[in-house]
């Protein structure tokens, strides 16, 4: 009797270790895999990613060279992912996943870019965020495919964490080129109900286009999302020089934006450059209708005039 219960139980016994390492052999992997490919679907918009190759250990799985589209345009070096079996299996947690070196371009529409950001501000925090304990991403470039100011190349970090209300985010982005450069430092909270609130300090920032010169940009950003029907972005920002097509430039420039899901408003104002007695203001606001003012202060009509001419020395 006792043989036949031990022989049973024995045997119960091997069924559960060759179901369990049939989960965690196969099951397991193939839904990081799935977990990935859909993943990657979300952000970027994409379908049909290949992987060169994939390695498969007990508690982790790597894909390398991944490609994001058909032409290989947009590309990732490699996914690593570690996570333990009975927490992805009880709960479908991924305990880290590392990004490395992941190449995107994306083409970028000048006149599109506030109602970009406004469909930014009124998406919640996506879902997939939630299951990961830390993100890491690693030297990842975005490529800005834009009409008016070429391709603009933008390289970042970041790191995301679980904290006790939700997600803390640390990104970091650069770009060192002519038309663009700049450092941008994010720090972000993602609540558990998948609001979130971003803020960010920008240094040392320029841009050099035929339309428009801005040197020495310093400044503070703050986004704010509550879904749909609350959102809210404000910047404000240092401009030490700016130059414009007719050549006449202006220094010493403040400059600050607010969005809310009722519209938004800009201001700026700034001195002459070398006629530092004539100071310039502009505000617009999006109310129906538009309303656009502009102000001029100048000791006199003459000086004035000079600046138009361009003329420092008469």
């Amino acid at each position: 009797m006792k043989n036949k219960f031990f022989a049973a139980t024995g045997f119960i016994l091997a069924i559960m270790a060759i179901f369990s390492y049939w989960q965690i052999a196969y099951v397991l992997p193939k839904k990081m895999e799935n977990y990935t490919q859909e993943t990657l679907r979300i952000i970027t918009g994409m379908d049909g990613f290949m992987f060169a190759r994939k390695d498969v250990g007990l508690t982790h799985i790597s894909f390398h060279e991944i490609a994001l589209d058909k032409d290989g345009f947009s590309r990732i070096e490699q996914i690593d992912i570690h996570y333990s079996p009975l927490s992805l299996f009880m709960r479908g947690n991924i305990e880290r996943v590392q990004i490395l070196a992941p190449d995107i371009s994306i083409s970028v529409l000048e006149g599109e870019l506030h109602h970009s950001l406004l469909r930014v501000l009124s998406t919640p925090a996506p879902d997939w965020l939630y299951t990961i304990n830390t993100l890491v991403i690693e030297g990842g470039r975005i490529n800005l495919l834009t009409q008016g100011m070429g391709a603009l190349r933008v390289d970042w970090d970041a790191v995301v964490r679980t904290v006790d209300d939700g997600k803390s985010a640390q990104i970091q982005l650069n770009a060192a080129q002519k038309q663009l450069s700049g450092a941008l430092k994010l720090s972000g909270l993602f609540s558990a109900d998948k609001n979130w609130h971003i803020d960010g300090v920008l240094e040392d920032g320029r841009i050099d286009h035929d339309l428009l010169q801005l040197t020495r940009i310093t400044g503070q950003i703050t986004l704010d999302s509550a879904g749909a029907d609350s959102y809210f972005a404000k910047s404000e920002m240092s401009i030490g020089g700016a130059r414009i097509p007719s050549g006449h430039a202006f220094s010493d420039i403040a400059a600050s934006y607010e969005l809310d899901q009722n519209g938004y408003n800009f201001l700026a104002g700034g001195k002459a450059l070398g006629f530092e007695n004539i100071e310039f203001g502009f505000a617009y606001s999006s109310d129906i209708p538009a309303i656009f003012t502009g102000t001029i202060f100048t000791p006199s009509l003459a000086e004035l005039i000079r600046y138009y001419n361009n003329d420092r020395d008469a």
